[in-house]
């Protein structure tokens, strides 16, 4: 059985492709819920959105940390943000034409390792921090709730 991408599938519950025909082995075919008709288009819109968005954030920070002198109330140039506007996309198209989604989640759990060691850092700091705020405080104490006693008010 050949394998459907989620682009392909969107593109056909848009009827933008012709269906395919059930199988010949007495498989029915897939009959879609009368729900698919507007949240495909929907959620198309959603995901458009969001991309927009990010790739919006994305160029003005990119183009703010690469202007020189530039205040914080200011804007970076127009011709900054769409050369980095530009340069995202040919490097997003590039990485897709190259290897895949399979290279994209590769990338993506080696980005995220150095964010393991600082979530790590900031769990060690969040719990000498409260150690110091409430020193009276074992963690038994934390870990256990009796919900059998009346809270009072202190």
């Amino acid at each position: 059985m050949l394998a459907v991408s989620p682009v392909h599938r969107a593109v056909r519950r848009l009827r933008l492709l012709p269906r395919q025909r059930p199988a010949e082995h007495g498989q029915q075919g897939h009959v879609p819920h009368p729900v698919h008709q507007f949240m495909s288009p929907a959620f198309l819109i959603c995901c458009t959105i969001f991309l927009t968005t990010t790739i919006d954030a994305a160029t003005r920070v990119m183009a703010s940390m690469s202007s020189k002198e530039i205040l914080s109330d200011q804007e970076p140039s127009v011709t900054s943000k769409y050369l980095w506007c530009v340069t995202l996309s040919i490097l997003v198209l590039g990485v897709l034409l190259v290897g895949g989604l399979e290279i994209i989640q590769a990338l993506v759990v080696l980005a995220a390792i150095p964010l393991l060691a600082i979530c790590v850092i900031m769990n060690i700091s969040m719990f000498k921090a409260v150690r110091q705020d409430f020193p009276n405080i074992r963690a038994k104490e934390l870990l256990y709730i009796d919900t059998t006693k009346p809270r009072t008010e202190e």
